[in-house]
């Protein structure tokens, strides 16, 4: 028998929490990768006058 399935016998609670869906590293460090490039993007000139 599988943990998740020993765990939903025992709890529906703890089958939820072991059977979720690992944390894809590099989906969850995009938006910091796109927001270091639009940092280092040089800015425009802007005269004042």
């Amino acid at each position: 028998m599988a943990l998740r399935d020993y765990l939903g016998i025992i709890d529906n609670g703890l089958k939820q929490l072991f059977d979720r869906k690992a944390v894809d590293p590099a989906k969850a460090r995009r938006p910091l990768i796109r927001g270091i490039d639009r940092m280092t993007l040089p800015l425009p000139d802007v005269s004042l006058g």
